[in-house]
């Protein structure tokens, strides 16, 4: 995450802001800043369609920026605040999950570990090649090994010849990224930060609990599929994949000589894809005349891109390696998941136990939240309330000691997330 180029009025301002920029959609929450890590109290809302996002790609940037004006000046409306500057997210096939490894040998005559060693190590594992448009946008480390001894958290203060550590880093295209800026500041916001958008939906929709036992989340979007998998409480794998709702529809459209609009409408008031005994027609009307289609036939087409679309992740799950150690199942959360009988589908062939992501410990709001419209927004607001916390905590030190804090901050900001 990229933490703001804003300066913040920490004193005055209560509340924070997320724009979650989807393939179809803006979703702006506005909420108050819990103490400590406490319960979100969400105070206003905004939400604005637009076609203007392919596969995490901006297509138009003046249509998005004015898609997120109008879901800012929304959730200005129901909150009664001013939107200042906000967190938003990156997601998108360009996005790129890689393992990388650090050793180096310990700098100390008399062999200890000092905080120096652990930067120097740090950055032997963030020193990868990577093309000159790339660039490293999240790390997690998975502690340190001292002499061949793994699991350490802290090895500063103790003896030792060679210290390791794993990283597990995500990078992306800087040019999406500074598109996506620029729509927001062509709509009046200023940029706090911005945080991977599976690291924020999970951030909402999977305990910490979960996370620390090894879990795979799966949020299946309108054009994409995003893959991540926690162990131990940090990412160790992450796979965007460019499937999504949408091709379901493009599917379902195709294969019953419908146009996609249409389509997608069955789609989403179909709401099973279990068999039934009894059959129905469905009777729609395209371009001026009434077709009849086979409820049955239109629950055969679903079952089938689902289990295509479930094969794809099981295949890219399975390559991982890492499978094996998600004791807890998998999380899966998006509109296309809703339907009934998918989450049976999904456990039976990935072979794992699999529930709905929900969104978790939120509080008052002015409308109820569906959790697959709004659990990326309120993970960024989840996110983004510890930097600001964490923030006030460096500002309160006083002048002598900023410099030595932001650093630190600066150094451990994603890791003291997970």
């Amino acid at each position: 995450m990229e933490t703001g180029s804003e300066d913040l009025d920490m004193k005055k301002e209560n509340f924070i802001t997320a724009i979650d920029i989807g393939a179809s959609k803006v979703c702006v929450l506005i909420a108050a800043i819990p103490k400590s890590k406490g319960i979100l109290d969400i105070l206003g809302y905004g939400i604005c369609h637009h076609d203007c996002l392919k596969k995490g790609v901006v297509a138009d940037i003046k249509a998005l920026s004015e898609a997120i004006s109008d879901a800012v000046f929304k959730a200005e409306e129901t909150s009664g605040k001013k939107v200042q500057s906000a967190f938003f997210n990156i997601s998108g096939i360009h996005l790129k999950g890689i393992p990388s490894h650090g050793e180096v040998v310990i700098s100390d005559r008399d062999n200890e570990i000092t905080r120096h060693d652990l930067d120097r190590v740090i950055s032997s594992a963030r020193a990868i090649h990577m093309p000159y448009e790339r660039d490293i946008v999240y790390s997690a480390r998975r502690g340190f090994v001292v002499d061949g001894e793994k699991g350490i958290i802290n090895p500063i203060g103790m003896f030792g010849i060679k210290l390791e550590t794993e990283l597990f880093l995500i990078t992306a295209k800087i040019s999406i990224i500074d598109n996506m800026k620029k729509a927001i500041s062509h709509a009046g916001i200023g940029i706090e930060g911005y945080i991977i958008s599976p690291l924020a939906t999970s951030a909402s929709s999977v305990s910490q609990h979960e996370k620390n036992l090894g879990i795979v989340f799966i949020d299946i979007g309108a054009d994409i599929t995003e893959i991540l998998l926690f162990l131990e409480s940090r990412p160790v794998f992450l796979k965007v994949l460019p499937l999504g709702g949408d091709n379901i529809t493009k599917k379902i459209a195709e294969r019953l000589s419908i146009p996609e609009g249409v389509a997608e409408r069955l789609k989403i008031e179909n709401s099973t894809i279990e068999d039934t005994k009894n059959d129905e027609e469905i009777h729609v009307n395209v371009v001026s005349r009434d077709i009849t289609i086979s409820r049955a036939r239109l629950k055969s087409i679903l079952a089938l891109e689902y289990t295509n679309l479930f094969n794809v992740i099981k295949k890219e799950l399975n390559a991982s390696g890492y499978i094996d150690k998600a004791s807890c199942g998998a999380v899966i959360c998006g509109q296309p998941v809703i339907m009934d009988g998918v989450l049976e589908l999904a456990e039976s062939l990935l072979n794992l136990p699999v529930k709905m992501g929900h969104i978790m410990s939120l509080g008052a709001a002015p409308k109820p939240l569906p959790s697959h419209i709004y659990a990326t927004a309120v993970g960024l607001l989840r996110m983004g309330s510890i930097v600001k916390q964490s923030k006030k905590s460096i500002f309160k030190m006083g002048p002598k000691n900023w410099v030595t804090a932001l650093v630190d901050y600066t150094r451990r900001l994603y890791t003291d997330y997970f």
